[in-house]
Parts: structure tokens; C-alpha cells; sequence
């Protein structure tokens, strides 16, 4: 949600007219608030099969495999093998970036291509901040808002469909 007021901030001029600027802020706030009730409501309608089907929320299946972990060598060796780049990437990006907390988040969200994305993330991040500084940041945070939200609604749309299909 910070993220969206931020967009919504550089998006109305950063602030240039304040008049404007509390008006924005007010609808945005009022959006954010229906959005959050719409999706409370979708939630408590679709839970049962959602979870029904077992389309359970990919981080729950990776704490029970690290729980399972203790049971099996390979997924412990696979858990050791990926804290060493994430370490790696924290100790580069110092306690102020959370470079291997990121880098996590992407392991924990689905899959390794996830992680490596988040990485590739991060490099182009670097790249365009440091040739178009401010300016480029703010077209950053605004593209990643508009990626956030394409994923989030791929996801809720093709899980969506998925769920009036018998297995």
C-alpha cells in the first residue's frame, strides 16, 4: 500500500499542488479501503475451495519442507546451497539493502527462476538509478507497481478459472 501512495504521489507531481494532492490521496485511500473490503469478501466466499482443490499458498509448502528438512539430506542440501548465495547477496548489499532477503522472497515465492529474477531485478535497479538517478527511480517505483499488480491479477484470474475445472 505504501508503494501505491508513493506512485500516486509522483504520479500527481510530487506534491506540486497540494489541493491536488489531498485530493488524490483521499480517493486513493477510499480505493484502497473498497479493494481491501471486495477482497475480504472474496476471500471468505472462495476459501473453502480454494482449499478444497489444495492450492495452498506456496510459502506454506516451503515451511513444511524445511520442517521436513531435519528428515531428508536433499532438501537440507538444498537449503544449505541457496542460504549461501542469499548470504552472499546480504553481506554485498550491506544491512541497510536486503539484497539476500530479497533474494529469499523470490526462492519463497515459487520457484529459483523467481530468485534469479529478483536478482536481475536488482542489477537493472543499480543500472538505470545510477545513469538516471532520481528520475529513473521514480519511473522504477511506478513500473514496479504496474508489475505488481499484472501479477496479482494473473494469478487471481488463472486461479480463478482453475477453479470450476474438475480434476
Amino acid at each position: 500500500m505504501a508503494y501505491d501512495f508513493k506512485c500516486g504521489y509522483i504520479l500527481r507531481g510530487n506534491g506540486a499542488d497540494p489541493d491536488f494532492e489531498r485530493a488524490g490521496r483521499k480517493q486513493q485511500y477510499m480505493a484502497e479501503i473498497v479493494s481491501f473490503f471486495v477482497a475480504f469478501a472474496v476471500v471468505l466466499v472462495m476459501c473453502n475451495t480454494y482449499f478444497k482443490q489444495d492450492l495452498f499458498a506456496p510459502v506454506a509448502r516451503t515451511f513444511v519442507t524445511t520442517i521436513e528438512a531435519g528428515s531428508s539430506p536433499e532438501i537440507a542440501k538444498w537449503l544449505i546451497i541457496f542460504a549461501v548465495p542469499g548470504a552472499i547477496l546480504q553481506f554485498i548489499g550491506g544491512p541497510k539493502k536486503q539484497l539476500g532477503v530479497l533474494f529469499a522472497t523470490g526462492m519463497l515465492v515459487g520457484s529459483t527462476i523467481t530468485g534469479i529474477t529478483v536478482i536481475v531485478a536488482l542489477i537493472i535497479r543499480i543500472v538505470v538509478v545510477r545513469l538516471k538517478g532520481e528520475e529513473g527511480q521514480s519511473t522504477l517505483y511506478i513500473l514496479g507497481a504496474g508489475s505488481i499488480a499484472g501479477s496479482a491479477l494473473y494469478s487471481f484470474f488463472t486461479s480463478t478459472l482453475q477453479l470450476g475445472k474438475k480434476k
